[in-house]
């Protein structure tokens, strides 16, 4: 029927991979904006290495890619609507659970931290419209 169809067609969607890859990148770039600013200041023995941003964006790309990658791998090979909504609730939920990890055991730099995780949930949205300009 046209369910099957449907959930054949997403599961070719390479759409998951791809917004992992985008918060990979997202990570990387403010990680290492964070750094060169950083690194240029003063200030630099508040936290771990002296570079607190550094590794708020660093700790809360963590808190976002891993559950994202798993959701991605599970999407493309799930066949069944309600395991692959499932999973998206299990993906949710890790996030919640990751960022609550963070906050409790490195006590992250705020601005890094919930500016990075901001960016990273915003890709959801902001990476299948590019891929979509793209074509």
């Amino acid at each position: 029927g046209p369910h099957r169809v449907a959930l054949q067609d997403r599961t070719q969607d390479r759409t998951p991979y791809r917004i992992v890859l985008w918060q990979i990148r997202g990570t990387l770039v403010v990680a290492a904006v964070l750094l060169i600013w950083e690194a240029a200041g003063t200030d630099q023995k508040t936290a771990w290495w002296g570079f607190p941003q550094t590794v708020a964006a660093l700790a809360a790309g963590l808190a976002c890619i891993i559950p994202a990658g798993f959701y991605a791998w599970r999407a493309t090979i799930e066949r069944s609507a309600t395991r692959f909504l499932l999973q998206g609730v299990l993906k949710f939920a890790l996030t919640l659970v990751l960022v609550a990890a963070c906050i409790i055991l490195i006590k992250p730099a705020a601005a890094g931290f919930f500016g990075t995780l901001i960016l990273l949930q915003l890709m959801y949205v902001a990476a299948p419209l590019g891929e979509r300009g793209a074509r």
